[in-house]
């Protein structure tokens, strides 16, 4: 079946292409090739899915530990193997983009979700396993609930697509970094949507990233030519400050200095530059 649906999925993205190129052709629009066959199918997904290493949230997750407050307070922790860093949930809580949909003690099984993807923890032997099953039945459920069928299906994704699109670019104006990206990325349930918007967001977001740095790299050179006696030029204000102030600077102790800017990277980490000593040059050994 994933084969089916992904080469269904191409389609749709085809056509909400054709549809911001001409919108006379969503009256033109005589279906979406692989979708329609699909949806005339059972379509249950019984078949085990596939899924690459880069589409596996989980794949830096360790199931750490769990608790049972009491009054149905229940948690989870889990571990970021790359980063070493944990994180606790609670039901219905999302933290790092990762909600806790279920928790069952007595199955010994929890859910998690980011985005549109789920993955279902073993609690006693801790394995973690992802689903594409929830997923797709959502997008079939959704096109075949749809009043106008696959073609006004498409056609609203592609509306709320555009939507998405403006809502992150927006969000990427912001100096501070959004609460929770993933959460906020996707402008309804959509799974198409929910994959796409927090990549789109941090797309924008890595652009405004190396602009800055740009700008930073220019105002270390006139800090450095400033210091050395050889300009009186203003550097480059941080064009996130709101008020045209400077980069703030902090001195090293061997001769360099740290830039920061208002931007962040992360929330609560600003976006640094960091500005080498002077170059002493070749020196001569007797």
């Amino acid at each position: 079946m994933l084969p089916r649906l992904l080469a269904a999925l191409l389609g749709l993205a085809i056509c909400a292409a054709s549809f911001a190129a001409d919108p006379c052709q969503a009256r033109r629009f005589r279906g979406v090739p692989g979708l329609r066959e699909l949806l005339a199918t059972n379509a249950t997904g019984d078949e085990p899915d596939s899924i690459s290493p880069e589409a596996d949230f989980t794949r830096h997750l360790r199931l750490s530990g769990l608790a049972n407050l009491g009054e149905g307070e229940l948690r989870i922790s889990l571990e970021n193997t790359r980063t070493g860093e944990s994180f606790s949930l609670r039901l219905g809580s999302t933290v790092e983009g990762v909600e806790l949909v279920s928790l069952d003690f007595e199955k010994c099984l929890a859910v998690i979700r980011q985005d549109a993807r789920e993955a279902v923890i073993h609690l006693k032997s801790k394995r973690i396993v992802p689903q594409k099953t929830a997923a797709l039945r959502q997008t079939l459920a959704a096109a075949r609930a749809h009043p106008e069928g696959v073609d006004g299906y498409a056609r609203d994704l592609f509306a709320r697509y555009q939507s998405g699109v403006d809502q992150q670019l927006s969000l990427a104006k912001s100096p501070g970094y959004p609460a929770d990206l993933s959460a906020s990325a996707a402008p309804g349930i959509d799974p198409i949507l929910a994959f796409a918007m927090p990549a789109i967001g941090k797309v924008a977001r890595t652009l405004h990233n190396s602009a800055t740095q740009s700008t930073m790299l220019q105002a270390a050179v006139q800090l450095r030519l400033r210091a050395l006696g050889q300009s009186d030029a203003t550097p480059p204000a941080d064009p996130w400050s709101g008020d045209g102030s400077a980069f703030a600077v902090e001195k090293s102790p061997d001769g360099g200095f740290l830039l920061r800017s208002r931007y962040e990277t992360r929330t609560g980490k600003p976006l640094t530059y960091k500005f080498a000593a002077p170059d002493a040059g070749f020196v001569r050994v007797p």
